[in-house]
């Protein structure tokens, strides 16, 4: 029983996925959340708190965690990263 146990906690650890990106649209009517990941996907998530859209907005660089079941279950602010995949010449615009 108890081996039962741990391996199921082991498969829920296991299907978390975290994702890393911007903010695209926050709809709290609908809890849910849309953001572009570094890597130019566009992945949508619902959440089960509401609480947890509160203080997130358009533009915000955030990481998402999901668990087995695909809702995000933690959506945590990350430092803005404005350089992030350019050099200093093209932030300047040069």
């Amino acid at each position: 029983m108890i081996a039962a146990t741990l391996l199921g906690a082991i498969a829920n650890v296991l299907a978390e996925e975290a994702y890393v990106g911007r903010i695209e649209s926050v709809d709290p009517s609908i809890l849910r959340i849309t953001i572009k990941t570094d890597s130019g996907r566009m992945e949508s998530f619902s959440v089960g708190d509401g609480t947890m859209l509160r203080q997130l907005k358009i533009d915000d660089y955030v990481q998402v965690e999901t668990g087995s079941d695909g809702l995000a279950n933690r959506v945590m602010k990350l430092p803005a990263r404005e350089d992030r995949g350019h050099t200093a010449a093209e932030n300047a615009g040069g």
